[in-house]
């Protein structure tokens, strides 16, 4: 049997309530599993007490914060934030010699298949996690451009089978359940919006972050699972992408039915990409 790649799963405080672990079980995952937690956890002995089938990384947070480009003044350091545990994972994954790995976040429920039939968009769950892991690995073999590639989240299927990023079938987006390949050597950036900031940041120098459609995460409603580095204002997050991207990326309010109102990212496709430019307009 093939090792499938190893799962990295970042946590703070919730020792009791590892809802990725607890999948990863369910689907008979064979690879090396480790949690990772920051050394200012009040919980690290009861994460360590726990008769867990994986083994536990601590990394020293404020070392961290040194070696983090935050995008934030010095004199405004959050440690809320998980941007420090995911460029601690690149770094115990690179030490610890593996080619290819996982980056989950610890509250995922479900990993899904979605595919249009007869009109509509349908779904199954994921049975083989240690085929379709060592096959994505393997994808990102291809090019010494792809950095990483993900599960897609809910937002790639809102319209359906016509949605716009389903169709698309590959997407430049990474959402909470990340494989990664070691050798790519990049790290994430930004407080809060870490995982999208990285993307975009990527996009600039034509290395590529992909989430790939045909695959979902469930997860439950941001903020509903207690512990963990939670965003309360995603107003204030999202404008670190604004900050990163100005030349592409902007804020749209929309008014929602009960009179509020939501403030999210938006993207200009034109600006975003880099552009593959003929050789005749070529200066000779």
């Amino acid at each position: 049997m093939i090792q499938p790649p190893p799962v990295f799963i970042p946590s703070h405080g919730r020792p009791y309530t590892q809802l990725t672990l607890s999948l990863l079980n369910r689907l008979h995952y064979s690879g090396d599993i480790y949690i990772v937690l920051d050394n200012l956890d009040k919980e690290i002995e009861n994460y360590k007490s726990q008769q867990y089938n994986a083994k536990i990384l601590v990394f020293d947070k404020m070392k961290y914060t040194k070696l983090t480009d935050t995008m934030d003044a010095t004199s405004r350091l959050q440690l809320k934030t998980v941007v420090y545990a995911r460029n601690a994972i690149l770094d115990f994954a690179k030490e610890l010699g593996y080619k290819y790995f996982v980056m989950a976040d610890d509250d995922i429920t479900g990993l899904v298949y979605r595919y249009a039939e007869a009109g509509s968009l349908k779904s199954k769950p994921v049975r083989d996690l240690n085929a379709l892991l060592s096959a994505i690995a393997k994808f990102l073999s291809v090019s010494d451009n792809l950095r990483s590639a993900s599960f897609s989240g809910q937002m790639a299927y809102i319209g359906g089978v016509g949605a716009n990023l389903f169709t698309q079938g590959l997407w430049p987006s990474i959402y909470q359940f990340i494989i990664c390949k070691t050798s790519a050597d990049f790290s994430f950036i930004g407080t809060h919006n870490e995982d999208y900031n990285t993307v975009l940041r990527d996009l600039i120098r034509s290395k590529l972050n992909y989430s790939i459609s045909a695959l979902s995460v469930q997860s439950p409603v941001r903020g509903s699972n207690a512990g963990g580095n939670q965003v309360v204002n995603e107003y204030e997050a999202d404008f670190y992408s604004i900050i990163l991207r100005p030349d592409s990326v902007y804020m749209k309010l929309k008014l929602n039915s009960d009179g509020s109102i939501h403030a999210g990212t938006c993207k200009s496709v034109n600006n975003t990409y880099q552009k593959l430019i003929s050789d005749k307009y070529k200066i000779k």
